[in-house]
């Protein structure tokens, strides 16, 4: 949980007091501080990823190279620790609840006080929802991840804004300022061309820029107490977040389904549900943000696995989608996709099922057991995350 603007310690009381007048609660215990260098931060990071990826972390980083959404000689994780080197001031940590600063911070900004407050926002939100076991629960994932850190990032940056600039939400005209500085804010994430054109930082900061109008929208619909009631049953998807004011149905649960599939002479390797929001990254590497978005609509649930044989590479992709036509858009996003990135497509196509087998040598030797699974992703479970 790093909010990505350099600051100093300032007053802890201070800070408190201000996220006890915009939230109206503080955390009631008392946090620790620690202040430490960048070669702490960096243990910190990487103790994170490998809680989140374990041995597979080489597996994930095969899946961003093979679609080229990292660089060929770059490592994922060397370039997030490289990245929140050169970013991080702060983080809270929900392992031990205390709030880690970074050495040699100047004071005089008023961002500094913004990011102090949105760190001590999330040790309030580890005492609604204890984020560590939650994030555990989610771990299988990516999007059920992200859909969780989008929601707490995204109220821990409103927080701030509400508190500093001394707003009253219960003002009509007093929210819509807020409504305007969080947009000139999140719009800086785009003014740097730092969301679309580097996957890396776009998981990192797409969060705060996604998760915030998600939190506003509620807020201004019922204000903390809808918020807190959220806290019950956070977001399970980026679905969710994308579509905060829609009525999002639960996505299909493709992970059993996708264990029955195997290829001759290949190992299984990682797995996940990418989302919506991954989706719709991929389709803008080379379409327009209107097309990609329109493209990416109507996911019902997904799961990517990774497929290994001597240092070959391939992917088999499942989806389920809301309707035919939405199948048909995700389809051709794909289609442009591999064209433009030099990949190999096989589609599998059964209405509302899609299995996308992605290799760039040798082709793999079809099972057809395929036809079988795609048949019967119509009848799979739904996710349901808070059940895990």
């Amino acid at each position: 949980m790093i909010f990505f603007i350099l600051f100093s310690l300032i007053s802890l009381d201070e800070a408190l007091l201000n996220l006890q007048k915009a939230r109206g609660e503080i955390p009631a215990k008392k946090i620790q501080v620690e202040i430490i260098d960048k070669d702490k931060l960096e243990k910190y990071v990487n103790e994170a990823i490998r809680e989140t990826y374990g041995d597979q972390i080489e597996d994930f980083e095969r899946i961003l190279s093979f679609f080229n959404l990292i660089e060929k000689d770059k490592k994922y994780k060397e370039e997030a620790i490289s990245l929140y080197k050169e970013q991080a001031a702060a983080f809270y940590n929900p392992k031990d609840f205390t709030l880690k600063v970074m050495e040699g911070i100047s004071q005089d900004n008023i961002f500094l006080q913004m990011a102090l407050i949105h760190e001590l926002m999330h040790a309030l939100q580890d005492e609604k929802i204890k984020i560590y076991n939650e994030m555990q629960k989610r771990k299988r994932s990516y999007d059920s991840l992200m859909a969780l850190q989008s929601f707490l990032e995204g109220e821990a940056i409103l927080v701030p804004l509400i508190s500093l600039a001394d707003i009253n939400i219960n003002n009509e005209e007093e929210f819509s300022i807020l409504k305007d500085n969080l947009t000139s804010l999140t719009e800086n994430f785009e003014a740097f061309n730092i969301i679309e054109n580097n996957f890396i930082t776009y998981e990192m900061l797409f969060p705060y820029k996604w998760g915030s109008d998600f939190v506003l929208y509620n807020l201004e619909k019922g204000k903390w107490k809808r918020i807190d009631e959220i806290y019950k049953m956070p977001p399970c998807t980026m679905e969710e977040i994308l579509h905060y004011n829609n009525n999002v149905s639960p996505p299909k649960d493709l992970l059993k389904i996708s264990k029955k599939i195997n290829f001759k002479g290949y190992k299984r390797g990682f797995s996940t549900s990418f989302g919506e929001s991954v989706i719709y990254y991929i389709f803008s590497k080379h379409n327009s943000k209107e097309e990609a978005k329109k493209n990416a609509e109507g996911w019902d649930g997904d799961q990517l696995t990774l497929f290994k044989k001597n240092g070959q590479n391939m992917i088999l992709w499942l989806f389920h989608w809301d309707t035919e036509n939405d199948l048909k858009e995700a389809l051709e996003g794909f289609k442009t996709f591999v064209k433009s990135e030099k990949l190999n497509l096989i589609p599998f196509v059964s209405k509302r099922s899609l299995a996308l087998l992605f290799y760039k040598d040798e082709k793999p030797e079809i099972s057809s057991r395929i036809f079988d699974i795609i048949n019967k992703m119509e009848e799979q479970n739904v996710y349901e995350c808070k059940s895990k």
